[in-house]
Order: structure tokens, then sequence, then C-alpha cells
């Protein structure tokens, strides 16, 4: 019977099949292969009369974030808050290259906006407009912009995800009041809010497959397996400028005569944009080299 898993929890699997739900372990032989099923997979399972049962096969994956552990998602939905705390470009810039990468549609969520906008929040969110992104302003305390992005997201597969405080919890609410999902309040020490997710879960709601995922400070590019040679495709303000350059391997980084940085002294580029690129660039560089892959193993 095939199914898909809609949750995780002390390692039984939720699985939902055209007969209904059943709890099931995953089968011995996952450990000895190194795989295990995640919320989101397609699965073959063995039911049996109790409704539990045992997960034979994971079915292709079209995708696979790794934080969070999800799979075969439509949607990566990044909230940032307009303030309290300030959004950071370079966490957004990563989530798009690892969105880009694993084909999945990213959306950049701003709450929060009606708070004051002392760090040009509303600015960012134009700049992100202006290469291409999806982008949406809202207020889960007032409403506003909430009914264009669920309708927006009827029909997939959606993971919200952001750094904790940016009231992802609260969006959720705001959007699906039946979810009645935890929330905490922000810590005036730290500037950032509790973790109150605990586990990953995807939840029917607006005609999607909602997933609500523990806040976390950074998008880590670990485990994707981005090439350095092919990160300037996932910036696309860079594409106008790449067949000028005189270079076929150029890096865009140090280069004389380099098209795209050229593009960014000139203001065509946005200089966080090309710092992240700059520091994205020199991460990925590190992750292929013979010592870091010694580290590793």
């Amino acid at each position: 019977m095939t199914g898909r898993v809609v949750k995780l929890l002390s390692g039984v699997y939720s699985v939902e099949t055209p007969s209904g739900s059943y709890l099931c372990r995953a089968k011995g032989s996952f450990r000895v292969q190194g795989v295990s099923p995640v919320p989101g997979d397609m699965v073959e399972i063995t039911a049996f009369p109790d409704r539990s049962g045992r997960i034979e096969q994971i079915l292709p994956r079209t995708n696979r974030l790794i934080r969070p552990n999800v799979a075969n998602v439509d949607v990566l939905c990044y909230v940032s808050s307009v303030s309290h705390p300030a959004p950071f470009p370079f966490t957004i810039d990563k989530m798009l290259v690892i969105a880009q990468a694993q084909g999945i549609t990213p959306i950049l969520v701003f709450n929060k906006v009606d708070l004051p906008d002392p760090d040009g929040a509303g600015a960012l969110a134009a700049l992100y407009a202006r290469i291409g992104c999806r982008v949406y302003c809202v207020s889960a305390a007032s409403g506003e912009g909430i009914d264009r992005l669920r309708e927006d997201l009827a029909g997939k597969i959606v993971v919200f995800a952001g750094n904790s405080g940016v009231g992802k919890s609260s969006l959720l609410n705001a959007m699906y009041p039946a979810l009645s999902l935890a929330t905490g309040e922000i810590s005036e020490k730290l500037g950032r809010g509790r973790h109150t997710t605990r586990h990953i879960e995807l939840f029917h709601a607006g005609g999607a497959l909602i997933g609500d995922t523990p806040g976390f400070g950074a998008l880590e590019l670990d485990g994707y397996s981005i090439k350095r040679t092919d990160l300037a495709g996932y910036f696309p303000e860079f594409q106008p400028f790449l067949s000028e350059c005189p270079y076929s391997d150029c890096a865009h980084l140090d280069e004389q005569d380099c098209a795209v940085r050229k593009a960014a002294a000139e203001g065509h580029i946005a200089p966080s944009r090309y710092e992240s690129y700059r520091q994205i660039y020199q991460i990925l560089k590190e992750d292929e080299s013979p010592w870091s892959k010694k580290q590793k193993n």
C-alpha cells in the first residue's frame, strides 16, 4: 500500500494512505543502508489490522531538505520579520540557493509589517521582488497579506522556516486558525524567540500540506552537494552579465575585467547580494577541498 509520511515522532511514522492513516515503524534494513523515511516521503507499507504498519520502501524523491528534514517539498517559505529580530540578508540568500538547487520554489515572507521598520526590511523586500522572488509582506497580528499568501500555497507541500522569533507559528495560526500551534514570547534579553515547535509534522490546511519546523539560526549548505561553479546560476541578477565575462571559468571574485564584478561596482547588483555570493562561494570552496572532506570523514 502506498502512502505519504506526514509525521515523525520518536521513531513512529504517521502514514496517510487512501485507506486511512497508519502508525508505522521503518523496516530494520533501512538502518543498514544508512537511509530513513522523513515527512513528505511517499512510501510503500505493509498494513496490519490494528492500523499499525511497516514501511518497506521509500519511493523516489523529487527533493529533500536536510534541516528541516522534509522530502518532496513544493514551496519553501522563509519567514523574516520587519524587526525584533531584524532580517538577515545572508541567511535569506543561503535559503534561496538551497531552494533553487533542490528544485523548490522559494517564497520570502516578511512578517510584522504592522511594526516600525528601522532596519529597512521594506527596501529589502523590494530588492528581492526586483530579482524575481515571490515576496509577501504580511502581519500575523493585523491579518494584512494573509489571504493572498494562503491562496498561493493551496494544493502544495509547503515548509515554513526561519529564525526563532520571526513569528512562524503565529503566522500559521493567522492563516489556518484550526492548527492552534504553540507560540512563544520573544526573549528581550536574547533578542530571539524560544523554540516552541518540537517535531516536524505536515498539517492539512487550506488545501495544502503545511510544515512548521523548529526555529534555527542559520540554513547550512552542508549535505546539498552544491558546486561553487554552479553558484552564479542561482543569482538571477548575475545572468545578464555572465555572457560578457571574458573568462569561461570566471569565479566573479577577483578576476580582472569580470563583468559581474563591474556590474556590482556600478550598482546593477545589490551590495548585500554580491557579498552573499562571495561568502557562499568561499564556503563551497572550503567544503570541496580535500582537507575538508578528510576532516568530515
